[in-house]
């Protein structure tokens, strides 16, 4: 596992380039700020403070922190924060000195002006009409600030990060970390393969049209914050179903100074998790480096794992109205996989592992530029261009997990990705009937090329990544070269008493080409070989089409937001669907590309302390694939069978309220030490498949949509120092097929088990220092949230038991 010693130097490496550039911009003026309430003196936590003529974030101000800002010139800074008006102020430059601010209250929600950068912030849990470089009215849209999570950030466990976006099943088959996996609105969570997966608003999946599986994530303590766009983003991202995440890592900070971040956390089952962050920020360039390194022994036999992350971001201020990013990322891993159980063996011992020869490792190189201007008075400009290096290796026994394991030779897939992409976008305001109107216009160009391998390698019980026959295939290997361009527009109309129409269309080509063989050979009784052959495939396959949407949205009295979109989404068949050979199903020869639309309907706002948003939905899939359980006509056994089994419908209610109970009544003038804040979060699915020709699968239950899922949490903190928090999460029984089988001897199909976890957290800060615990199903449930059908499985997935993570935090 030398890949963590390589991602180690790697670190050392940047650390040292980066002094050697910046050494002669260093600057040691520095402003201390720290934002209070104009009313009782409050310390407010996480202000966002932003240079407003370079629209960037500079720094966040808390109570235990101020925000340092490092300047030569004069700075004009803008400070929101929920719930409060925006404060501005010109910093003078090469000043030193510290800064009491203090914010207030706004009598009533400020109406929107012509710059995006005077929208009034009134809450930070979705996003602005206009955010950055996108349109984001009418819609369902969330945030996550990660500063803001109460959870264990240094394994990223998925339902405590994302406790707050309702409707999210959420598969926990790892307790590494190493795994992102949700899935909204009856969609499969595998690999968040139904979500256009990014990071700093580029791709990050393998392939984004035909394997947009997210087999790299950042680690959640290198994430700043995570913006998620439901179905309505196929417009402007692309056309996945489930919408958009978008991962925004920790970077370069004009004007911050000196930065560094140590967080070191020790766990059970082996678990040690080392993050070091180090940068800094002037008046013209700025840079940071981010490196995390983890290890831990699994709570399973034979499920260990090593994983190494770096991200390094460089910022330069090319001229007034131009700045340039350049950054880089590496991710290496390397677990072994403990494989699945029957249900049977579930019950009687849900530790146990029968599978100890299964190894994956994946392998991400990411580098990125990004090029921002201002054009004119109002127009604004942002291209990126970013490339993929990657790859995913899994060896092992891929028979049924029903089947013993002796030791014979095992399967061996290797994938490789080269992806280079670019988009570019500008938006433009202007004025109509005394009204801001606001326009986006984008074009994207992809192309990718998916090499995928299997075959044979060594019986051992190591990793092993080498064919034994390299130059002889004895599976498949195919080239999937993929092109994708794509020009996209949306408008936002706003109309008299504070009606806002948004329509949308985007422009789709896509070309995917299939080239490679495979070997197909029968053996008689005896095992004597009777055919054996190698067929070779070519085939292309280039379509266009068009994606419709339109959003309506409403601000109420109060601070209420109405919103409605509808849009249409198209997925694109996967490449593993076109030639992989899997023991545990078949896929029909003949499968196409799914398509349908999104429909939101929803209401939120906050007021004095309370906050929600109540979203109705309705998703029609039409071509959906799918299993089905079928039987062999010769063998008379049961297999699953991956095909477009038809049209699905599901609707439901996703809904989010949280409540500060001590600041329910008028904001008085006592200071409140006290915080005690309840979160509950509850969503409804019905997801049913229609296919009156397909009597097998018509109205059954459409697999993977729990009917209900609920998470609730309670919070008790004190002067922004001590916090204590408790969450509670439920999730419905789901099925694993179309057929809604409750049970099959190889456990790929069956039901998957209504669950329910506790999870608590303490967290202590003094300063500059802070000390946390998790304790993670801390009732020690014994449940599943996946049944594989492959790699890591195949089987049942357990999940974890209890276990404890103890942090340390160290940041100046």
């Amino acid at each position: 596992m030398d890949f963590a010693l390589r991602i180690m130097r790697l670190q050392k490496v940047h650390i040292i380039l980066w002094l050697f550039i910046l050494l002669p911009a260093l600057s040691h003026a520095q402003v201390m700020i720290n934002v209070m309430s104009r009313e009782d003196s409050t310390s407010l936590r996480n202000v966002s403070v932003y240079d407003v003529y370079e629209d960037s974030l500079i720094c966040k101000s808390n109570p235990t922190k101020s925000c340092i800002i490092t300047t030569t010139k004069d700075l004009f800074i803008e400070c929101k924060h929920r719930g409060f008006e925006d404060l501005y102020l010109t910093i003078q430059g090469g000043s030193k000195d510290t800064l009491n601010l203090y914010m207030r209250r706004p009598p009533a929600i400020q109406s929107e002006s012509l710059d995006e950068t005077t929208v009034t912030d009134v809450t930070s849990s979705y996003l602005r009409d206009i955010d950055g470089m996108g349109i984001y009215a009418a819609r369902k849209t969330e945030r996550i600030d990660l500063d803001e999570v109460i959870g264990n950030k240094a394994i990223g466990i998925q339902r405590q990060i994302y406790a707050k976006v309702a409707g999210l099943n959420v598969w926990e088959s790892s307790g590494s970390g190493l795994n992102t996996e949700i899935g909204a609105r009856g969609l499969n969570p595998a690999r968040s393969s139904n979500f256009n997966v990014r990071q700093n608003q580029y791709d990050i999946a393998a392939d984004a049209i035909g394997y947009p599986d997210a087999y790299y994530v950042p680690p959640a303590e290198a994430i700043e914050r995570i913006d998620i766009v439901r179905g309505a983003s196929s417009l402007q991202y692309g056309p996945q179903f489930g919408g958009t995440i978008n991962y925004f890592l920790k970077g370069a900070e004009y004007h911050s100074g000196w930065r560094h971040e140590v967080l070191s956390s020790i766990g059970s089952f082996g678990l040690y998790n080392q993050s070091l962050g180090f940068g800094y920020g002037g008046d013209k360039v700025a840079f940071y480096t981010f490196g995390n390194y983890r290890q831990g022994k699994g709570w399973r036999p034979n499920s260990g794992f090593q994983a190494g992350f770096n991200h390094s971001q460089l910022a330069f201020i090319l001229s007034k109205n131009w700045t340039a990013q350049l950054e880089h990322t590496t991710y290496l891993y390397e677990a072994q996989q403990p494989g699945g159980l029957t249900d049977a063996l579930f019950a009687q011992n849900p530790n146990q592992s029968i599978r100890s020869r299964n190894f994956f490792r994946v392998y991400w190189h990411l580098p990125a530029v990004t090029l921002n201007g201002k054009i004119g008075k109002n127009g604004r400009f942002n291209t990126k261009f970013w490339i993929l290096r990657a790859g995913r290796d899994a060896v092992g026994f891929l028979g049924s997990i029903a089947r013993v394991d002796f030791g014979e030779n095992r399967d061996l897939l290797k994938d490789t990705y080269r992806n280079f992409g670019h988009e570019s976008r500008y938006i433009s305001q202007w004025m109509w009937s005394d009204r801001p109107q606001s326009f986006l216009i984008g074009i994207r160009n992809y192309t990718g090329n998916t090499s995928k391998r299997q075959g044979i390698t060594d019986s051992l019980s190591t990793a092993s990544y080498e064919y034994l026959t390299p130059n002889v295939i004895d599976g498949s290997q195919y080239d999937f070269p993929s092109i994708n361009h794509a020009l996209f527009a949306e408008h936002i109309f706003r109309l008299p008493k504070s009606w806002k129409i948004v329509p949308g269309i985007r422009y789709e080509f896509v070309k995917s080409n299939v080239e490679g063989s495979f070997r197909q050979f029968n053996t008689d009784l005896a095992g004597n070989i009777l055919y054996d052959t190698i067929i070779n495939e070519s085939f292309s396959s280039p379509r266009s089409f068009f994606l419709l949407g339109i959003g309506l949205s409403k601000t109420l009295p109060n601070g209420l937001d109405f919103y409605a979109n509808w849009s249409q989404n198209y997925r694109a068949i996967n490449f593993n669907d076109l030639r992989i050979v899997n023991p545990n199903f078949r896929i029909d020869p003949n499968l196409k590309d799914e398509k349908g639309y999104n429909m939101d309907v929803g209401i939120r706002g906050s007021y004095q302390g309370m906050r929600f948003d109540v979203t109705a939905y309705y998703l029609r899939y039409a071509n959906r694939i799918g299993f089905l359980l079928q039987v062999d006509s010769q063998l008379l056994s049961t297999y699953r069978f991956r095909s477009n089994i038809g049209q699905s419908n599901t609707y439901g209610i996703e809904s989010l309220l949280e409540i500060d109970w001590l600041h329910l009544k008028s904001y008085g003038d006592e200071q409140q030490l006290w915080s005690l804040t309840t979160m509950l979060n509850y969503s409804y699915s019905n997801g049913r498949y229609a296919l009156e020709e397909n009597p097998a699968v018509d109205g059954k239950k459409i697999e993977l949509v729990p009917q209900g899922i609920f998470r609730t949490a309670l919070t008790v903190a004190y002067d922004n120092k001590y916090t204590v928090g408790v969450q509670w999460s439920w999730t419905g029984e789901q099925f694993a097929d179309a057929t809604n089988a409750n049970f099959s001897p190889d456990a790929v199909h069956g039901l998957i088990p209504a669950y329910q976890i506790l999870d608590f957290y303490a967290k202590a800060q003094w300063k500059q220092l802070s000390a946390e615990i998790n304790v993670n199903n801390a009732l020690n449930a014994t449940y599943f949230t996946r049944r594989a059908s492959g790699y890591p499985g195949p089987g049942i997935l357990p999940s974890d038991p209890r276990n404890v993570t103890f942090s340390l935090g160290w940041v100046f």
